[in-house]
């Protein structure tokens, strides 16, 4: 009786282990905010729904990465390294709703990407920050201030 006491409580520590290991992953997850999915753009990556996307290539190739308008909402302006994405982006896929901001700080240039889904443009790696509207979809006669 007393073995098969010990063999239960062995496997009882065991299991209480593997749970506690598996909680604390899901929070250190959790943690890791704004959210992107970085994938490779070949040969059929799909710019999720309410995502504004961001591909090295300036073709909509490359690596592609989504970035899920909720975690990124606007203000401030961020940069594209702060989403993980370096050097700036080739082409975006705005997939939002979101009207979608990019300036280029050495020289001023702004667009806006209205919040039509799939709306694409090239941006020559010249912008280097983004601005997320988030739930206003229509682009206004400048861009959102203050710009970095």
């Amino acid at each position: 009786m007393i073995r098969n006491l010990t063999g239960r409580m062995a496997i009882m520590l065991v299991a209480a282990a593997a749970f506690l290991s598996l909680g604390a992953g899901a929070v250190s997850a959790q943690a890791e905010s704004p959210a992107a999915v970085k994938s490779s753009a070949q040969p059929d990556f799909t710019c999720p729904s309410r995502s504004f996307c961001i591909f090295s290539g300036d073709a909509y190739n490359g690596t592609a990465e989504a970035l899920p308008t909720v975690d990124w909402q606007s203000p401030p302006w961020f940069t594209f390294g702060e989403a993980g994405f370096t050097p700036n982006p080739g082409s975006v896929n705005n997939n939002s709703g979101s009207a979608v901001y990019v300036f280029a700080a050495d020289d001023g240039q702004w667009r806006c990407l209205p919040g039509v889904n799939g709306k694409k443009a090239v941006l020559d790696h010249a912008f280097g920050y983004f601005y997320i509207t988030y739930g206003v979809g229509s682009c206004q006669d400048s861009a959102p201030g203050p710009q970095p």
